[in-house]
């Protein structure tokens, strides 16, 4: 199943990965975002609907683990029946969540 990135996740890939760089060091930043991108290209595709799923928002929640990072996610089919997964937001558990609408 094929995963797309908003713009916006790829920006707060970015900043988090800096921070994490400038805050903790390189090579434990780069543990870290091995568990979120084995979560995003591995788990996500395998397991679509691992997440909670919020019904109001139509949107899934997907902690990664061992990591302070959270996924918001939406799955996406065709008439063919193809689908794919857009990640919409990644969040630090620190970060306020609640008006995130997707």
């Amino acid at each position: 199943m094929k995963v797309v990135l908003s713009r916006r996740v790829k920006a707060e890939l970015a900043s988090h990965f800096e921070y994490g760089v400038g805050e903790f060091g390189r090579p434990v930043a780069e543990r870290t975002f091995a568990r979120v991108t084995h979560m995003i290209e591995r788990v996500l595709p395998a397991h679509p609907e691992s997440g909670t799923y919020s019904a109001d928002r139509d949107i899934f929640e997907r902690v990664v683990p061992n990591t302070p990072f959270v996924i918001f996610y939406r799955l996406h089919s065709n008439p063919r029946g193809d689908r794919h997964i857009t990640v919409t937001a990644f969040f630090n558990f620190s970060q306020d969540r609640d008006s995130f609408e997707g």
